[in-house]
């Protein structure tokens, strides 16, 4: 709001939003990085260490899940299909999808100021760009569905049920890039 008084209402009411949803929110608490994205990882023949606990703190685990999808959805323009096959993995793990996307809006909000901070050209469109990023997962998070059957001979159909997760289905099985509105 600070940054750019024009987005200022629309921000805060986002935000107002995100932080009442995420008081419904009642997780069992594990310890949560924080900030958890690709780059918070060193990977070598032995293993991975996780690196910059400075955030680490109790919380849902699906805080690190959406800190993740968030950095992935801000700084990887068309990852698309990379964040859908994410999605994917999670539900296979048996995680709230759904829920991610709420942990997901609220990690974009944080992120938002990100392109003032890193001095880009663009910054006031990158700004704008992440806060409706966040809107969208928010709103994704928000649609009431029915929970769709799951069929072990068709993994795939929960992915296409979703939006979210449809598009980069679609794209890979097609091979053209595909957008999926509803």
């Amino acid at each position: 709001g600070e940054l750019l008084p024009e987005l200022r209402a629309a921000a805060r009411t986002l935000a107002d939003r995100v932080v009442e949803r995420l008081g419904d929110v009642h997780a069992r608490l594990v310890l949560a990085h924080g900030d958890f994205y690709d780059d918070q990882l060193l990977m070598n023949r032995w293993g991975a260490t996780v690196l910059d606990l400075d955030e680490a703190r109790p919380g849902s685990p699906l805080v690190d899940v959406g800190s993740f999808l968030a950095h992935l959805s801000a700084r990887t323009p068309g990852c698309d299909d990379l964040r859908g096959r994410f999605l994917v993995e999670c539900e296979r793990a048996g995680l709230d999808v759904r829920g991610a996307l709420l942990f997901e809006a609220a990690a974009l909000l944080g992120l938002a100021v990100g392109p003032f901070r890193r001095l880009e050209p663009d910054w006031p469109e990158g700004v704008a760009h992440v806060v409706e990023l966040a809107d969208a997962r928010l709103r994704e998070h928000d649609r009431e569905s029915a929970p769709l059957p799951v069929d072990r001979s068709l993994p795939q159909l929960r992915a296409l049920g979703d939006a979210a997760t449809a598009a980069p289905a679609l794209s890979r099985a097609l091979g053209r890039p595909v957008r999926v509105e509803a």
